[in-house]
């Protein structure tokens, strides 16, 4: 985290002085390390759905612009821009409103990662 911290000494009376916070990712990994490899699972816990992303591959993926759409093409969650990142083996988890209707079944799931679009299927369970 990169805090810029408005200097006192240029406070004016009836200004506004801001505060900016910058978040900056930094992942250290070996030089050969092996592609990202996904396992995707969805639960449906009351008004929300539960999305795990499991990396078993040894590299992490960046998560972004996500989707969950019924087979019918009915788009039951979209997330823009940044979602996180799935470590190398390790996993992550997202909350999202369940849309309305009680939709159950295979779904799929497409989002956009580093290496390009991700197209996987889950089945809703609960």
């Amino acid at each position: 985290m990169i805090d810029q911290l408005p200097d006192p000494k240029d406070r004016k009376p009836g200004t506004v002085n801001l505060l900016i916070r910058h978040s900056i990712p930094v992942f250290f990994s070996a030089i050969a390390t092996t592609a990202p490899q996904l396992q995707w699972s969805v639960d449906r816990n009351g008004a929300q759905l539960t999305v795990v992303a499991n990396n078993l591959g040894g590299s992490r993926v960046r998560i972004s612009n996500f989707g969950l759409k019924a087979r019918s093409g009915r788009q039951l969650v979209k997330a823009d821009g940044l979602v996180g990142y799935v470590l190398a083996g390790s996993s992550a988890r997202w909350r999202f409103p369940s849309p309305s209707g009680s939709y159950s079944g295979a779904v799929d799931i497409i989002a956009h990662s580093e290496a390009g679009l991700i197209n996987a299927q889950a089945t809703i369970s609960r």
